[in-house]
């Protein structure tokens, strides 16, 4: 994989509160990747007043009607991914179970990148909105 860390990340010179010079490129990419999903996923629509659907919706509503409205909070994460990480060009989201306390839901994230290369992140949704994202693997497709 050739380096395709974000211009926001080049121009920070940090990715993940670590000097970008501290990785290699692929592992700076990856990282960039997750980093800007995170972001993504941790805003909420229209707290950006020029980028009104930068984000997921007040998360409120949604956890209220668990498990039931899953479907529409997988809807939302694929919807924000694919609009605002273009360094993806397909995902997948799965529900998966909850297993740790202080977490309202989970899923499993499947990024296809250019050149064939997949990467699968763990995330989970806490109580309080925030998103807490892991890298789990890296693949060549």
């Amino acid at each position: 994989m050739s380096d395709a860390t974000s211009l926001f990340d080049k121009l920070l010179g940090i990715v993940a509160n670590r000097p970008i010079t501290d990785y290699g490129e692929d592992e700076r990419t990856v990282i960039s990747i997750m980093e800007n999903i995170t972001r993504v996923l941790n805003a909420r629509a229209g707290s950006i007043k020029h980028i009104p659907d930068y984000g997921l919706p007040e998360l409120g509503a949604i956890y209220r009607g668990m498990p039931q409205s899953t479907h529409l909070l997988r809807n939302e994460i694929d919807h924000v991914i694919r609009t605002y990480e273009p360094r993806v060009t397909a995902i997948e989201v799965e529900p998966l179970p909850t297993t740790s306390p202080g977490f309202v839901a989970a899923y499993g994230l499947v990024c296809q990148l250019r050149g064939r290369r997949e990467l699968r992140f763990h995330n989970q949704l806490g109580s309080d909105g925030i998103t807490h994202m892991l890298w789990r693997s890296t693949r060549d497709a």
